[in-house]
């Protein structure tokens, strides 16, 4: 039974910054699914728009292609490309020692989900093979800034061998504070107390380092993505399309 993610629901003396230790993992799906809107609706699209992108390659061999799903944390896109992908290679790579030993949990559990195999590393560090899709999907927010232009160009490296797609999802920042307000309000409406979502926030401030929208589009045209494309938005939440 998923646990309810009250990490800062009491007052604390101290906040420390967040990590992603024992405690985080073990309320982190309840955690994605109330603090990112449509979060499971965005899942849902990235495995239809992998779906679309491998049907329409040409020469496709389906037992070849290899995705890579950085930040893979306890496995919900990996298990569900791999249910939709059987013959390919998921790499599904996460830096988090507690997130991947419950990621390989998940993986055990499941036979048919042989086909992943994860990877404790940062995701700066990987060394990516010939790709067909790499998704990063709110993975790249914790990816020290001056690590994130190698590892785009990494990637698209990766994906100019089988033109490929790259998929990251981010929270953005925004000139618009009225968007903020509207945020912290689903959060509220998702029974998060202001208290936890203030102190959240303080927790995230030295860790997860934002940009907009503008600059993540910019990093990619700079890393010489052919093509990019916004293709979903809910409040300071965006999700791209990048073509190798």
């Amino acid at each position: 039974m998923q646990k309810i993610d009250k990490l800062y629901r009491d007052k604390l003396e101290y906040v420390g910054d967040f990590c992603f230790d024992e405690k985080t993992v073990e309320v982190f799906d309840d955690m994605l699914n109330r603090s990112i809107p449509c979060y499971r609706k965005i899942i849902n699209n990235i495995i239809l728009i992998s779906k679309y992108h491998m049907q329409n390659k040409k020469h496709i061999d389906t037992y070849k292609s290899t995705f890579y799903d950085l930040g893979a944390s306890t496995g919900s896109i990996s298990c569900a490309l791999s249910y939709e992908f059987p013959y390919s290679c998921i790499y599904a790579v996460d830096s988090s020692e507690p997130m991947y030993k419950e990621l390989n949990a998940n993986i055990k559990a499941n036979p048919s989900f042989s086909n992943i195999r994860p990877i404790l590393n940062d995701a700066s560090k990987v060394n990516f093979e010939a790709s067909d899709i790499v998704i990063s999907n709110f993975t790249m927010q914790f990816v020290n800034k001056s690590l994130r232009a190698d590892l785009l160009g990494s990637i698209r490296s990766a994906l100019m061998k089988k033109n490929g797609i790259f998929i990251i999802s981010e929270k953005v920042l925004l000139q618009d504070n009225h968007i903020e307000f509207l945020y912290d309000s689903y959060k509220q409406s998702k029974g998060y107390t202001k208290n936890e979502i203030e102190q959240k926030k303080r927790a995230l401030k030295s860790v997860m380092h934002l940009d907009t929208p503008e600059d993540i589009e910019t990093n990619l045209a700079k890393a010489k993505f052919s093509h990019v494309t916004k293709w979903f938005q809910c409040f300071n939440f965006m999700s791209w399309i990048a073509f190798a």
